[in-house]
């Protein structure tokens, strides 16, 4: 039976029931195309999908089946978009197509504060810039197409200090009620003039939770 919920998928897949006269007959999945993804790993999209190919459902079912994984898709906060129907079928085998709209993952943010308890305070130093702590904060929400983010913090001025974090989500849907303090999680110095900017993505991704902070 199809859920009154998922009536606006029936459209997707409205050629097929024609054709079979029924939403009771049972079809193959075949192929499944995902487009879209440029950053985002495929194997990312397809852990979420409650169907794969080879299996056998109901027109029912892959009905309920398309809902699922469109609403899946979109609470891992990668995609803006998820348009989910089958592309074409033959016989009782259809091929099902997947196109996701992919959101703005990177976020710079400016840091300037001054050191003083207050503006009157900051004020009788005269507003002297070397007061001040500025810099910027940059965070990726999909670093390395995995769903990963990496969180960097870059303050210099009166006081110089460096936060870098990284972040990977468990790798499978059912861990995901777990954060990743709760799999892996450590905390490290990082001394500043040791960082190797270029080496940064190998040596966090040896783990699930990295974060370091340094002063220099």
């Amino acid at each position: 039976m199809v859920m009154k919920k998922d009536w606006k998928y029936l459209w997707m897949i409205l050629p097929v029931c024609l054709f079979l006269h029924t939403s009771a007959q049972s079809v193959t999945i075949g192929n499944i195309f995902i487009q879209g993804n440029r950053k985002t790993k495929t194997y990312i999209v397809e852990r979420e999908l409650s169907f794969k190919k080879g299996d056998t459902v109901t027109i029912s079912q892959l009905v309920n089946a398309f809902h699922t994984a469109h609403d899946r898709l979109i609470n891992t906060h990668l995609f803006n978009e998820v348009l989910i129907y089958v592309k074409d079928f033959s016989g009782y085998k259809v091929n099902v197509e997947i196109e996701v709209k992919e959101r703005w993952y990177i976020f710079p943010v400016p840091y300037f504060k001054p050191v003083d308890r207050n503006f009157t305070a900051w004020s009788q130093k005269h507003y002297s810039l070397s007061r001040v702590n500025y810099g910027g904060k940059f965070t990726h929400y999909n670093f390395t197409g995995r769903n990963d983010n990496l969180t960097a913090w870059l303050i210099t001025g009166y006081a110089r200090q460096f936060e870098l974090y990284y972040n990977q989500p468990p790798p499978l849907p059912c861990c995901q009620v777990l954060t990743s303090s709760d799999l892996v999680s450590s905390r490290v110095r990082i001394p500043l003039s040791s960082l190797r900017f270029d080496s940064v993505p190998a040596r966090l991704l040896a783990g699930s939770s990295l974060a370091g902070r340094g002063r220099f």
